[in-house]
């Protein structure tokens, strides 16, 4: 019985020992999908904050090319005020609208190309950040994955140890 006992404890033992070395890689492998995770998170928060700007943005180039607009019918009622213009005081008043039309369009001209261009540098952040997340939750996936399995192999492990235990008892007629 002595025998059969020791090579019992042996079993268990080689068993313990396989087991020990897979805890220890799903362990590995949990900190890593904790890690790829708080990077998913971290991810997800630029991303959103980047399309708040992307919105943002949108909204003021509305805005400016509204203000763009207004601005090109207010130039062309100043062209036909000054065909129609009667005096010369009132030529040169025109003048002077014109000319602060004409600056306050060069202003929204030059504020549109920047937030234009604004506009395509965050849309391609944008896209590198979507990118970005697919990829970390494909990562994620196969983390999920390889733990799923070295979960299902040390449940294995534990009921081959939790067996040969029975086995043991029910051999030497023990309560356990």
């Amino acid at each position: 019985m002595k025998d059969l006992f020791e090579k019992i404890v042996e079993s268990v033992d080689k068993e313990a020992r396989h087991l020990e070395h897979v805890e220890k890689e799903l362990r590995r492998l949990i900190e890593e999908f904790e890690k790829l995770e708080d990077q998913k998170r971290e991810v997800e928060r630029e991303l959103e904050r980047v399309e708040k700007e992307v919105l943002e943005v949108s909204r003021q180039l509305k805005e400016l090319e509204h203000e763009y607009n207004e601005l090109r019918h207010k130039l062309r009622k100043n062209r036909i005020a000054l065909q129609q213009a009667d005096s010369p005081r009132e030529y040169e008043r025109l003048m002077e609208d014109r000319r602060r039309l004409l600056e306050r369009m060069q202003e929204v001209t030059a504020k549109l190309e920047e937030l234009r261009k604004k506009y395509n540098d965050l849309k391609a952040v944008e896209y590198d950040l979507s990118d970005k997340l697919a990829e970390l939750e494909k990562e994620l996936e196969k983390v999920r994955h390889k733990i799923e399995v070295h979960l299902k192999e040390l449940k294995h492990y534990a009921q081959e140890v939790l067996r040969r235990i029975e086995q043991f008892a029910e051999r030497y007629h023990l309560k356990i």
